[in-house]
Protein backbone atom coordinates (compact mmCIF):
# COMPACT_ATOMS: atom_id res chain seq x y z
CA UNK A 1 0.00 0.00 0.00
CA UNK A 2 1.07 3.70 -0.86
CA UNK A 3 1.19 5.81 1.90
CA UNK A 4 -0.12 9.56 2.44
CA UNK A 5 3.41 10.57 2.52
CA UNK A 6 3.76 9.05 -0.89
CA UNK A 7 1.01 9.71 -2.25
CA UNK A 8 1.13 13.52 -1.54
CA UNK A 9 4.65 13.63 -2.85
CA UNK A 10 3.55 12.48 -6.25
CA UNK A 11 0.50 14.83 -6.31
CA UNK A 12 2.72 17.75 -5.68
CA UNK A 13 4.97 16.60 -8.39
CA UNK A 14 3.18 16.32 -10.92
CA UNK A 15 1.87 19.78 -10.07
CA UNK A 16 4.93 20.79 -10.59
CA UNK A 17 5.25 18.40 -13.92
CA UNK A 18 3.58 21.54 -15.58
CA UNK A 19 6.51 24.24 -14.80
CA UNK A 20 8.74 21.27 -16.37
CA UNK A 21 6.54 20.40 -19.33
CA UNK A 22 6.39 24.53 -20.40
CA UNK A 23 10.19 24.39 -20.51
CA UNK A 24 10.73 21.29 -22.24
CA UNK A 25 7.91 21.91 -24.95
CA UNK A 26 10.05 25.41 -25.15
CA UNK A 27 12.80 23.17 -27.27
CA UNK A 28 11.61 19.54 -27.77
CA UNK A 29 8.62 20.53 -29.66
CA UNK A 30 9.14 19.00 -33.45
CA UNK A 31 7.57 20.82 -36.57
CA UNK A 32 7.57 19.91 -39.89
CA UNK A 33 10.56 21.21 -42.18
CA UNK A 34 9.25 21.52 -45.75
CA UNK A 35 7.48 18.32 -46.18
CA UNK A 36 4.08 18.39 -48.25
CA UNK A 37 1.04 18.63 -46.36
CA UNK A 38 0.28 15.06 -46.50
CA UNK A 39 3.01 14.34 -44.87
CA UNK A 40 3.95 16.33 -42.16
CA UNK A 41 1.76 14.82 -39.70
CA UNK A 42 3.97 11.02 -40.05
CA UNK A 43 7.17 13.11 -40.21
CA UNK A 44 6.90 14.63 -37.13
CA UNK A 45 5.78 11.67 -35.52
CA UNK A 46 8.96 10.34 -36.45
CA UNK A 47 10.97 12.92 -35.21
CA UNK A 48 9.13 13.30 -32.06
CA UNK A 49 9.90 9.36 -31.83
CA UNK A 50 13.82 9.97 -32.41
CA UNK A 51 14.07 12.60 -30.34
CA UNK A 52 11.98 11.21 -27.26
CA UNK A 53 15.17 9.05 -26.25
CA UNK A 54 17.02 11.92 -24.97
CA UNK A 55 13.88 13.43 -23.25
CA UNK A 56 15.27 11.27 -20.09
CA UNK A 57 18.75 12.42 -20.79
CA UNK A 58 19.98 15.56 -18.51
CA UNK A 59 20.43 19.05 -21.05
CA UNK A 60 23.42 19.53 -19.06
CA UNK A 61 25.07 18.04 -15.97
CA UNK A 62 23.97 19.36 -12.27
CA UNK A 63 27.16 20.01 -10.20
CA UNK A 64 25.40 18.05 -7.40
CA UNK A 65 22.14 15.83 -6.61
CA UNK A 66 20.03 13.77 -4.08
CA UNK A 67 18.42 11.03 -4.53
CA UNK A 68 15.20 9.97 -3.09
CA UNK A 69 13.40 6.58 -3.46
CA UNK A 70 9.40 6.78 -2.76
CA UNK A 71 8.71 3.52 -3.39
CA UNK A 72 10.02 0.10 -4.84
CA UNK A 73 10.10 1.57 -8.09
CA UNK A 74 10.13 4.91 -8.12
CA UNK A 75 12.72 7.47 -7.46
CA UNK A 76 13.01 11.50 -7.23
CA UNK A 77 16.35 13.18 -8.19
CA UNK A 78 16.89 16.54 -6.97
CA UNK A 79 19.43 18.75 -8.78
CA UNK A 80 21.33 21.75 -8.03
CA UNK A 81 23.44 24.20 -9.56
CA UNK A 82 26.72 25.49 -8.29
CA UNK A 83 25.48 28.17 -5.41
CA UNK A 84 22.57 25.22 -4.23
CA UNK A 85 20.08 26.42 -5.91
CA UNK A 86 17.61 23.70 -7.24
CA UNK A 87 17.68 23.34 -11.13
CA UNK A 88 15.69 20.43 -11.48
CA UNK A 89 13.30 17.35 -10.10
CA UNK A 90 13.39 14.39 -12.27
CA UNK A 91 11.26 11.68 -11.27
CA UNK A 92 11.91 8.08 -12.82
CA UNK A 93 9.56 4.75 -12.31
CA UNK A 94 9.33 1.47 -13.71
CA UNK A 95 5.89 2.11 -14.31
CA UNK A 96 4.96 2.62 -17.90
CA UNK A 97 3.80 6.09 -18.55
CA UNK A 98 1.96 6.49 -21.90
CA UNK A 99 2.12 10.65 -21.92
CA UNK A 100 4.30 12.37 -24.32
CA UNK A 101 5.87 14.08 -21.60
CA UNK A 102 8.02 10.91 -20.33
CA UNK A 103 11.02 9.63 -21.90
CA UNK A 104 11.51 6.18 -22.41
CA UNK A 105 14.63 4.78 -21.73
CA UNK A 106 14.24 1.03 -22.39
CA UNK A 107 17.89 -0.34 -21.38
CA UNK A 108 18.21 2.94 -18.74
CA UNK A 109 21.28 4.76 -18.30
CA UNK A 110 24.59 4.55 -16.46
CA UNK A 111 23.23 3.97 -12.99
CA UNK A 112 19.99 2.77 -13.72
CA UNK A 113 20.49 -0.25 -16.16
CA UNK A 114 17.26 -1.44 -16.37
CA UNK A 115 13.88 -0.18 -18.97
CA UNK A 116 12.38 3.12 -16.92
CA UNK A 117 10.28 5.72 -17.68
CA UNK A 118 11.26 9.58 -16.70
CA UNK A 119 9.89 13.29 -16.53
CA UNK A 120 12.15 16.53 -16.19
CA UNK A 121 10.78 19.14 -14.23
CA UNK A 122 12.91 22.65 -14.50
CA UNK A 123 13.08 24.98 -11.91
CA UNK A 124 15.74 27.20 -13.97
CA UNK A 125 15.74 27.60 -17.77
CA UNK A 126 17.85 24.72 -19.13
CA UNK A 127 19.46 27.23 -21.51
CA UNK A 128 20.72 29.28 -18.57
CA UNK A 129 21.40 26.23 -16.29
CA UNK A 130 24.24 24.42 -19.08
CA UNK A 131 27.43 25.14 -19.45
CA UNK A 132 28.98 26.80 -22.57
CA UNK A 133 32.01 25.72 -24.18
CA UNK A 134 34.55 27.97 -21.90
CA UNK A 135 33.28 26.35 -18.86
CA UNK A 136 33.29 22.95 -20.77
CA UNK A 137 36.89 23.65 -21.72
CA UNK A 138 38.07 25.06 -18.37
CA UNK A 139 36.35 21.55 -17.05
CA UNK A 140 38.49 18.93 -18.42
CA UNK A 141 41.74 20.86 -17.58
CA UNK A 142 40.71 20.62 -14.10
CA UNK A 143 40.27 16.59 -14.67
CA UNK A 144 44.22 16.90 -15.68
CA UNK A 145 43.21 16.82 -19.45
CA UNK A 146 45.26 18.68 -22.17
CA UNK A 147 43.13 20.79 -24.33
CA UNK A 148 44.07 22.50 -27.47
CA UNK A 149 42.30 24.22 -30.26
CA UNK A 150 42.61 22.76 -33.55
CA UNK A 151 41.07 24.79 -35.75
CA UNK A 152 37.41 24.19 -37.69
CA UNK A 153 35.30 21.02 -39.17
CA UNK A 154 32.65 20.99 -41.26
CA UNK A 155 30.53 17.65 -41.46
CA UNK A 156 27.67 17.46 -44.17
CA UNK A 157 24.99 16.10 -41.28
CA UNK A 158 25.32 18.59 -39.29
CA UNK A 159 24.06 22.14 -39.70
CA UNK A 160 26.73 24.34 -37.97
CA UNK A 161 30.33 24.76 -37.93
CA UNK A 162 32.46 22.25 -35.45
CA UNK A 163 35.47 23.62 -33.76
CA UNK A 164 38.42 20.81 -33.17
CA UNK A 165 40.75 20.41 -30.43
CA UNK A 166 43.14 17.79 -29.20
CA UNK A 167 42.46 16.11 -25.93
CA UNK A 168 45.79 14.20 -24.74
CA UNK A 169 46.79 13.25 -28.44
CA UNK A 170 42.71 12.43 -29.50
CA UNK A 171 40.81 14.61 -31.56
CA UNK A 172 37.22 16.50 -30.17
CA UNK A 173 34.71 18.03 -31.96
CA UNK A 174 32.45 20.59 -30.42
CA UNK A 175 29.54 22.10 -32.69
CA UNK A 176 27.57 25.17 -30.87
CA UNK A 177 24.13 25.77 -31.49
CA UNK A 178 22.27 28.86 -30.93
CA UNK A 179 19.68 26.81 -28.46
CA UNK A 180 19.19 23.21 -26.74
CA UNK A 181 16.40 22.48 -29.23
CA UNK A 182 18.16 22.45 -32.32
CA UNK A 183 21.55 20.63 -30.33
CA UNK A 184 18.82 18.06 -29.32
CA UNK A 185 17.34 17.63 -32.42
CA UNK A 186 20.00 16.64 -34.40
CA UNK A 187 22.06 14.43 -32.41
CA UNK A 188 18.31 12.23 -32.39
CA UNK A 189 19.26 12.14 -36.29
CA UNK A 190 22.75 10.16 -35.00
CA UNK A 191 22.38 6.07 -35.40
CA UNK A 192 23.18 3.87 -32.28
CA UNK A 193 26.69 3.01 -33.61
CA UNK A 194 27.36 6.49 -34.62
CA UNK A 195 28.42 5.31 -37.98
CA UNK A 196 25.10 7.01 -39.95
CA UNK A 197 23.82 10.50 -39.28
CA UNK A 198 20.49 11.11 -41.28
CA UNK A 199 21.20 9.39 -44.37
CA UNK A 200 25.28 9.54 -44.22
CA UNK A 201 27.04 6.85 -43.79
CA UNK A 202 30.28 7.77 -41.87
CA UNK A 203 33.77 6.09 -42.11
CA UNK A 204 35.71 7.67 -38.84
CA UNK A 205 39.31 7.65 -38.68
CA UNK A 206 39.13 6.13 -34.95
CA UNK A 207 35.90 4.99 -32.83
CA UNK A 208 33.65 7.74 -32.74
CA UNK A 209 31.43 8.49 -28.95
CA UNK A 210 28.59 10.85 -29.37
CA UNK A 211 27.38 13.72 -26.39
CA UNK A 212 24.80 15.88 -25.75
CA UNK A 213 24.89 18.79 -23.40
CA UNK A 214 22.64 21.84 -23.65
CA UNK A 215 23.44 23.85 -27.33
CA UNK A 216 26.11 20.95 -27.67
CA UNK A 217 27.18 17.90 -29.39
CA UNK A 218 30.44 16.90 -28.80
CA UNK A 219 32.19 14.02 -30.91
CA UNK A 220 35.06 12.29 -29.34
CA UNK A 221 37.45 10.23 -32.05
CA UNK A 222 39.41 7.72 -29.73
CA UNK A 223 39.42 4.83 -27.27
CA UNK A 224 40.96 5.59 -24.38
CA UNK A 225 39.17 4.65 -21.04
CA UNK A 226 40.41 7.27 -19.01
CA UNK A 227 39.27 10.12 -21.31
CA UNK A 228 35.37 8.49 -21.82
CA UNK A 229 35.25 8.23 -18.08
CA UNK A 230 36.31 12.11 -18.13
CA UNK A 231 34.08 12.75 -20.90
CA UNK A 232 31.01 11.28 -18.76
CA UNK A 233 31.98 12.92 -15.82
CA UNK A 234 32.31 17.09 -17.85
CA UNK A 235 29.69 16.40 -20.51
CA UNK A 236 27.54 13.65 -19.59
CA UNK A 237 26.60 10.04 -20.74
CA UNK A 238 27.62 9.15 -24.50
CA UNK A 239 23.97 8.47 -26.03
CA UNK A 240 25.48 7.19 -29.69
CA UNK A 241 29.16 5.68 -30.68
CA UNK A 242 31.15 2.42 -29.82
Amino acid sequence: MVSKVVLSSLVVMMLLAGVGIGYTAAFLTISGSGAKPEYQEAQQQQQAAAIQRFRTYFDCIPPSHNETQITSDTWLHYNFDEKGNLMMIEIETKQRQDSPAWGYLPQGHPGMEFEHWALHVWFQDPEKACPDLISIVGKFRAEGVTVEPDGEVSQPFFSVKGQLFKVNGDTLQVYVYNNNHDAIGEAARVSQDGFTVGNTKVEWISPPHFYQTGKMIVIYLGDDAKMKQVLEKVVGYQFAGQ
